[in-house]
Formats: C-alpha cells, sequence, structure tokens
C-alpha cells in the first residue's frame, strides 16, 4: 500500500513525539556510592518539595580537585523554588551526603568545623545516606537535567516520604554530626567519616575533603583539599617495581 507525503509526515511528527516523551520520561540512575546534594525550603514556593541531584561518586571528591558540577540546573532551582531561592532569609537549605556502603565510611557537609561523629558507630547515619541515595535512584528526571528530580508535591510532602531529603537529614544533620544545612548561597565544607575505635574517649577525627560552592547564580563547584590514598594494589606495584630495579641493578654490577 502507498502513503502519500501527507501521511508519511504526520507519521514522522508522531515517532518524534513519541521519543521526546520516552526521553521526558527518563528516571535518575543513582548509585550506592554516590553522594546526593538535596535541597529543602521552610515555607512558600517548593516547601513540600526536595530538589535533589546525584553528583557521582564518592571518589570524585576525594582528591584536590576542582570541579564544576554541572548536574546541578539554575532553570530547576527557580523552577521549584521560585526566582528568590537564593535570598539569604528567605531561601532553601542544602547539603552534600554519601556512604561507601562496604566500609560504612559516610561523607556529609557542615557550615560549622566538626571532628568526629557524636555516635559510637556509623551504622546509624550510613543507612540513612544509603536510603537517601537509594530513595532518588528511579525517579522521574527534571526538565533540565538528567541527574536531578524533584520528591514530594503539595499533594504528597516531602516529610511525608521516609527516604527524601526532608525526612533523612534535614534539622538533625543525620542525628550524628551538627545540621549540615547552608541558608542562600554559600560554602559547605565535606567531611568524611570512618569507623573507628576511641582513642583518649573521642572517635577518629573526620577529615576535611574540601568545599561546595553554590553561587546565587546557581553554579555549584567542588574545590578538593585531599590527597588520594593508593590502593593496597598501587603499593604492591610500587613494592615490584623497586625489587626490579634492584635486580636487575645487581645482575649489572655483577656483569
Amino acid at each position: 500500500m502507498k502513503m502519500n507525503k501527507l501521511t508519511v509526515a504526520a507519521l514522522a511528527f508522531a515517532a518524534i513525539g513519541l521519543a521526546s516523551t520516552a526521553a521526558s520520561a527518563q528516571n535518575v540512575s543513582a548509585g550506592s556510592n554516590d553522594l546526593i546534594l538535596g535541597f529543602q525550603i521552610a515555607s512558600g514556593t517548593g516547601s513540600n518539595t526536595n530538589l535533589e541531584v546525584d553528583l557521582g561518586s564518592y571518589s570524585l571528591f576525594t582528591t584536590s580537585a576542582q570541579l564544576t558540577l554541572t548536574q546541578l540546573s539554575l532553570s530547576d532551582l527557580t523552577s521549584t523554588y521560585g526566582s528568590s531561592w537564593s535570598n539569604a532569609s528567605t531561601g532553601v537549605n542544602w547539603s552534600v551526603a554519601g556512604v561507601t556502603p562496604t566500609t560504612n565510611n559516610f561523607y556529609a557537609t557542615s557550615t560549622t568545623s566538626i571532628k568526629t561523629a557524636s555516635g559510637s558507630t556509623l551504622a546509624g547515619p550510613d543507612g540513612q545516606i544509603s536510603s537517601l541515595a537509594g530513595g532518588l535512584n528511579g525517579n522521574p528526571q527534571t526538565a533540565n537535567s538528567t541527574a536531578a528530580s524533584a520528591i514530594g508535591s503539595n499533594a504528597t510532602p516531602a516529610s511525608t516520604l521516609p527516604t527524601s531529603y526532608t525526612s533523612l537529614e534535614a534539622g538533625n544533620g543525620y542525628g550524628y554530626i551538627p545540621n549540615a544545612e547552608t541558608t542562600g548561597a554559600n560554602t559547605d565544607e565535606l567531611y568524611k567519616f570512618a569507623p573507628g575505635v576511641k582513642v583518649g574517649g573521642v572517635f577518629p577525627a573526620a577529615v576535611d575533603l574540601g568545599t561546595f560552592s553554590l553561587s546565587s547564580g546557581g553554579v555549584l563547584t567542588f574545590n578538593g583539599s585531599a590527597a588520594a590514598v593508593p590502593e593496597p594494589s598501587a603499593y604492591a606495584l610500587g613494592i615490584c617495581a623497586v625489587l626490579l630495579f634492584l635486580v636487575l641493578k645487581r645482575r649489572h654490577s655483577v656483569a
């Protein structure tokens, strides 16, 4: 059966429409080792919604790298919280958190200098933050970022969702560290907490990994301060290289 040009054109437009719909229906893919950026506001536009953003693996933030994190979109901030989202008195609060589930290390931001977690183990905050990443994973992407999702609505407030940013973090620093939020455009220090035994009645010190900065234009950057710690395999390779060098040197001397 032959189709005229109008029929072909109509089918083509329909296919484009279906492709656009499929693209807009994609979901966020948040890994268990990823750091999650969360936003909330106490009242007004967006007060029932958490804008949550997957920033990628924790390993990106354990070096001295300087990063501009394009996963966050200014358009998402304004569409969720309005044009005054960065106002210092009425603006949103935000923080970043993540875990390494296999080691019970966890990462969280704070505006104050913090040295240790206040609990005897890290299982509590580790479990909460894991739930944060799990809650974001599989949620619909925003119109402006494949790594972001608006969690909660006026009909179903974020505070009623057990794995939302508001439920897990807001107001209590995951229950173990000082309040990790910043009002408006500002900076947050990223800390790493690791399990350990008390020494002199104090748990191991948290490591300051660097600074997140959020501009009033919605640009999120990270200025890392921590040098990467080589994996055991890297040490092994280094030792093998030294031994090989010594063997070759000895052979050369004998010859």
